[in-house]
């Protein structure tokens, strides 16, 4: 997925090339308002965090639709992986399926939760300061 994020004052546009177009001037766009911070793609999936929900941007209906609801956090994280979105709270590190289902809270013993990566086997994220590993 080629894939280019604008944004500025709290809006996103997400663009990504129309299948089959000659060129890049074909371009499918989504325009989302309310964006908080980071964006998380998995596959064919891309993922926005809005002020109170994580939304999920299909670019070829040129829509939207919410994943699940979320508290604000001092550093906003999201990230995606083999079918599993992960974002932090406020309080907390939680999870779902991409489609919203099986949502789960995976760590609540810190008080300042920060930054998410992945790999094959772990997420890692930051809590009060220090970095946690845990099996995906």
């Amino acid at each position: 997925m080629d894939l280019c994020l604008r944004a500025s004052r709290w809006n996103a546009v997400l663009q990504t090339a129309v299948p089959g177009a000659v060129d890049e001037s074909k371009r499918a766009c989504v325009t989302l308002d309310d964006v908080a911070g980071p964006v998380a793609i998995d596959g064919a999936g891309v993922f926005v965090r809005t002020k109170s929900s994580i939304l999920r941007a299909d670019l070829q209906a040129k829509q939207t639709r919410a994943i699940t609801s979320v508290t604000s956090a001092s550093v906003e994280d999201l990230a995606a992986g083999n079918g599993t979105l992960y974002w932090n709270d406020e309080a907390s590190l939680s999870a779902a399926s991409e489609d919203g289902t099986n949502r789960r809270s995976l760590d609540t013993a810190g008080k300042i939760y920060g930054q998410i990566k992945l790999d094959a086997q772990s997420v890692y994220f930051l809590r009060d300061g220090q970095v946690v590993r845990l099996p995906r």
